[in-house]
């Protein structure tokens, strides 16, 4: 089962095909869904006949981030990366999965759904560029779009949907490289990522997996349409200005709409401290999952760790 986190004892995520992530998560925890995503997909794929270079080309995973060195740059940080990213990143099994993950960094908003609708399957083998897959990936994963709009260049004219729109364009990708026509154009042999489920029509797909992970998302607040300035013969005066900012020109947290769109929300909370030491840290984490599409509130998961941070790296000690 596919997990945030490296270890064998970690708890694992219920089944999901749209999961948002929020708060405070470990920087490895994209890196370690695609991990544990693609190898779920190997374990199933005759792992006695098939190398992980062959599963790599067969199952695949998309990471799309703003930024790549603010990526790197997490996954290097030793004080807050798990130990998985120095000790076990370099392994040949964590080596040959990581060979199905492709990453992409589009800069802007604009650029993100311009690769969006550039992404296609192989057409007859042939590999164009990068845009063009082998086959639809099995998990997609946007990383920290809330940067696009709480860093550097911020545009007056952000509403609630510019942020919906990304999510929007990813969900409109995913069911067109699962549509009929791409997956006539891949290889048969990754015409699926993984097999249909048992009561889908023979001609089918399973849905692409997606996961948002955004972790100022709690924080970023946009209106729902902006008010046109005022016209030379409109009243500019107290009152406009009382009423300004009351209606759907304010500002609202853009988490409320957005959470809408996934099934399971884990929302990581800040840090309790248990007590530390000269030589090392130790604190208390916990992650929340709340299935949006339940009735009741009885499916809702927790998750409790003690993370102990020393010279050596992060170990996490599960409850």
């Amino acid at each position: 089962m596919p997990s945030l986190f490296s270890s064998e004892s970690s708890p694992r995520l219920p089944p999901f095909e749209r999961l948002l992530v929020l708060g405070s998560y470990p920087v490895a925890s994209p890196i370690h869904l695609c991990i544990s995503v693609l190898a779920e997909l190997a374990s199933t794929s005759a792992p006695n006949t098939e190398s992980l270079r062959s599963l790599s080309a067969q199952h695949h995973a998309l990471i799309i981030s703003p930024s790549r060195p603010k990526l790197l740059a997490g996954l290097r940080d030793v004080q807050r990366a798990p130990t998985w990213v120095r000790d076990e990143a370099g392994t040949g099994r964590v080596m040959g999965l990581a060979r199905g993950v492709q990453l992409f960094y589009p800069a802007t908003p604009g650029e993100l759904a311009a690769l969006l609708l550039s992404l296609r399957t192989d057409a007859h083998g042939a590999l164009d560029n990068k845009m063009t897959l082998a086959g639809p990936p099995a998990l997609v994963v946007l990383h920290e779009p809330s940067s696009y709009f709480l860093d550097g260049w911020r545009d007056s004219e952000w509403t609630v949907s510019s942020y919906l729109m990304l999510v929007v364009h990813v969900l409109g990708t995913l069911a067109f490289l699962t549509s009929k026509e791409q997956r006539q154009a891949s290889r048969p042999a990754s015409r699926c990522a993984h097999p249909p489920h048992h009561d889908a029509p023979p001609d089918s797909c399973p849905p692409i997996r997606f996961a948002l992970f955004d972790s100022r998302l709690h924080t970023l607040k946009l209106p729902v349409v902006r008010v046109p300035p005022p016209g030379p013969f409109e009243d500019t005066g107290p009152e406009r200005a009382a009423t300004s900012g009351e209606g759907d020109d304010a500002a609202k947290d853009v988490l409320v709409f957005v959470r809408r769109y996934f099934e399971w929300v884990v929302t990581f909370e800040p840090e309790s401290d248990p007590g530390s030491t000269d030589t090392e840290m130790a604190v208390v984490r916990t992650a929340r999952l709340h299935n949006e599409m339940a009735v009741s509130p009885d499916e809702d998961l927790t998750w409790k760790w003690l993370e102990r941070t020393s010279q050596d790296g992060v170990l996490l000690e599960w409850n």
